[in-house]
């Protein structure tokens, strides 16, 4: 699809990504997806080893975190990159900045075509290439959260989102 010639004017195909995101079903589909995960307040459990239980955590570090990932985020808006990101890649990843004494104080979503998991034949991911425009950054595996949807037959390091099945009905 190249793009719309309508009475209102001609729309380009500005979805240059194609993931099936410039589709207006399937992006009805994501925000949907997107409000309903983003409605329930992350709560953090803890068990416990007497009663074999699970007890919440109140006030956990955790929990703050997303609701505020970063200085220029919400929680919301975290929440919907997860799904936009799992549901049309199949993988999402969130960089973990850490203070000089190592503890995370910032959670950074990192579009899933920015990064490559890399791995050898002893461990599935070792590292994480970063593709920016001016070089490749390596991030280690334990500054990376990488969330899979599903797995992808072609490559075990990467997610495969539903969505890229049907791919060539919807674009």
């Amino acid at each position: 699809v190249y793009g719309s010639n309508t009475n209102a004017g001609y729309y380009p195909n500005t979805n240059d990504v194609g993931d099936g995101t410039g589709n207006s079903a399937v992006v009805a589909c994501l925000e949907i997806l997107s409000t309903s995960f983003s409605e329930p307040s992350l709560e953090v459990y803890s068990l416990d080893d007497e009663t074999n239980q699970y007890e919440i955590v109140n006030n956990h570090p955790l929990a703050k975190l997303m609701k505020r990932p970063n200085p220029y985020i919400t929680g919301e808006l975290m929440n919907s990159y997860l799904m936009y990101s799992l549901h049309s890649n199949g993988d999402a990843y969130i960089f973990k900045r850490r203070s000089a004494a190592g503890r995370v104080v910032e959670l950074h979503p990192i579009m899933p075509f920015m990064i490559t998991p890399r791995g050898n034949t002893k461990n599935l991911i070792t590292h994480y290439d970063y593709e920016l425009p001016d070089g490749k950054v390596i991030i280690k595996k334990e500054d990376m959260i990488h969330v899979r949807l599903n797995i992808d037959p072609a490559d075990h390091r990467r997610g495969r989102a539903p969505l890229k099945n049907v791919l060539r009905e919807i674009i």
